[in-house]
């Protein structure tokens, strides 16, 4: 694979690791409004964060273009392992497979402190349940 696809994919990787940083930042604002009863800055909280998960989703998808952009299919389906989640194969790749672990394990916060957060807002409506 070449160098330039991997510095590729790992510039998008790292914004995405920001923008997790981020969603999880203002998940936990928003836990605290619900634990402080304040509705207004709930609402106000999940508006901003709804504008960094659609830049993660656009970053995710820059991400699989890089993929359809690479014409040898090995190449191809290696980054396409990279992103993933597959083990690095030679230290170049390294960095990238570092990053998607740590984003995987961001995602992973985010996930559980926004189910924390529906239980405490929405109760049995959660769609955690």
């Amino acid at each position: 694979m070449t160098q330039d696809s991997l510095m590729k994919a790992l510039v998008q990787a790292k914004r995405m690791n920001n923008l997790f940083n981020e969603v999880l930042d203002l998940s936990r604002q928003m836990a605290e409004a619900i634990d402080r009863s304040d509705p207004v800055s709930v609402e106000m909280l999940m508006a901003m964060r709804q504008e960094p998960i659609e830049k993660l989703e656009a970053t995710e998808q820059a991400m699989w273009d890089l993929v359809g952009d690479i014409s040898d299919p090995d190449q191809a389906a290696r980054l396409d392992g990279l992103i993933r989640g597959a083990p690095a194969q030679s230290p170049e790749e390294q960095p990238l497979a570092d990053q998607v672990a740590a984003n995987r394990r961001r995602l992973n916060q985010v996930l559980e402190l926004d189910k924390a957060v529906s239980w405490k807002f929405t109760r049995d409506k959660s769609i955690y349940r």
